[in-house]
């Protein structure tokens, strides 16, 4: 039951790592202000929330797995999840894909001209990025 549980928060896991990467690699390349808070306009709330949730969850699992396993279980598979989230290639685009449609919502629900003009020029930003990159 321990194994499942893991499986499902790894999944999970190296989900909004990939995403947290993608989000990352747009706020380098806008670079005109500090990557967290350019990260912070690209990523939706729920994003967020999947992030604590499965950060607790994967950690929770650790926990599962030491006591029904023991410790060098639980430590192979705390390796297992760093080295996967090193070298499993989801595609970008995707993840550039979910950025885009978050800042169309959010320039849409937005009613402050000063914040809806910031979000629509981030738009037009990743926009570009979204087509200059080589990633499918």
């Amino acid at each position: 039951m321990a194994i499942l549980v893991y499986l499902v928060f790894l999944i999970l896991n190296t989900y909004v790592f990939m995403y947290q990467r993608a989000t990352l690699t747009i706020a380098r390349i806008i670079g005109n202000a500090p990557a967290n808070k350019i990260q912070l306009v690209l990523t939706p709330n729920w994003m967020g929330l999947l992030s604590s949730i499965s950060v607790v969850g994967l950690y929770g699992s650790y926990i599962l797995i030491w006591l029904q396993l023991g410790f060098i279980w639980a430590f192979v598979l705390f390796l297992l999840n760093h080295l996967l989230n090193a070298i499993i290639p989801i595609p970008t685009k995707y993840f550039y894909n979910i950025v885009e449609k978050h800042l169309k919502r959010e320039i849409k629900r937005n009613s402050d001209k000063k914040q809806k003009a910031a979000l629509v020029i981030f738009f037009a930003q990743v926009k570009q990025i979204i087509e200059n990159s080589k990633v499918t």
